[in-house]
């Protein structure tokens, strides 16, 4: 409004226009945010802005629905619902860019009907409206597929943020168990290094499939179970490991397993390299706990 005002054909008008639109242009900004891009149209009565901040409005006369096919305005709706979607589900560049696309979008559909309004009766006009619909129709689509694999991404990421952050306190348990034992001298420095070769050699496994998670997808974990459930699947990966590795430990002692373990100082670096490798592959394993159930029983 302040701006028609200040292209108004009364002098008057413009000098009172111009007097409180400063403020007025001041109030909105902090209010809404400062403006990255606005239009207004010249022929038919439409506004949008867009903010800095993510904000984005759009004003208009439901009358000049009427200048367009009703294509025209389910192109304007699905562009403002994916505007909605972007701000409520991505922020940073990401939300900048795709918000900028869009807006794009919607300025494109506008201006078309500005020049229906400044021509109705040209067909030529009326091609190009129906043109831009096909084109704002198109585009919308592939920007949509865009924003849902970048919330994917996102999601993946904060699931394995989560699993890694939960790695944390089952670690943490295990070095508490390792003093306890260090303490209990009946226990014995093999069982000591079954434990903590199995849980090291559980999150060397997630480490390395970590770093090459954003290229291979190595580290797949199911962010749609809840973060609480993730966090506990990650708490419990060096535990299982440790488990594992002392079970494995426990069979070969047992003769399960068709394994010696060597005399002396070489037979800690045995246990510590099994243990190790139970951790690291835990399919592994577990294959060979199955396989030594099968023979046993």
């Amino acid at each position: 409004m302040a701006r028609m005002l200040l292209e108004s054909d009364n002098p008057v008008t413009r000098d009172l226009a111009a007097e409180y639109y400063p403020k007025f242009w001041e109030d909105y900004c902090s209010q809404t945010g400062e403006l990255r891009t606005c239009y207004f149209g010249q022929h038919a009565p439409w506004g949008i802005i867009l903010t800095f901040e993510g904000h984005y409005d759009c004003e208009y006369r439901r009358e000049i629905v009427s200048l367009a096919p009703a294509s025209w305005e389910r192109q304007l709706q699905g562009c403002d619902e994916a505007i909605h979607t972007v701000q409520q589900t991505l922020s940073g560049s990401q939300q900048s860019i795709i918000l900028r696309e869009l807006f794009g979008l919607v300025y494109m559909l506008f201006s078309a009907i500005d020049g229906v309004a400044a021509n109705p009766e040209s067909e030529a006009i009326s091609e190009r409206l129906n043109e831009t619909v096909a084109f704002v129709d198109e585009h919308r689509r592939e920007i949509e597929t865009n924003i849902r694999r970048l919330v994917l991404e996102r999601d993946r990421r904060s699931a394995q943020q989560t699993y890694l952050l939960g790695m944390l306190p089952g670690l943490a348990l295990i070095g508490i168990l390792l003093a306890a034992l260090s303490i209990e001298t009946k226990i014995g420095l093999p069982v000591e290094l079954a434990i903590g070769g199995g849980a090291l050699g559980a999150i060397l496994s997630v480490l390395a499939r970590t770093t090459r998670a954003q290229t291979e997808k190595s580290l797949k974990i199911d962010y749609e179970v809840g973060q609480a459930l993730i966090f506990c699947a990650g708490l419990f990966r060096p535990i299982v490991g440790a488990l594992l590795a002392s079970a494995l430990y426990v069979i070969i002692n047992a003769g399960l397993i068709p394994l010696k373990i060597p005399e002396g100082s070489q037979g800690e670096y045995f246990i510590a390299a099994i243990a190790f490798l139970s951790g690291f592959s835990e399919r592994l394993a577990q294959d060979a706990l199955v396989r030594t159930s099968r023979a046993t029983f």
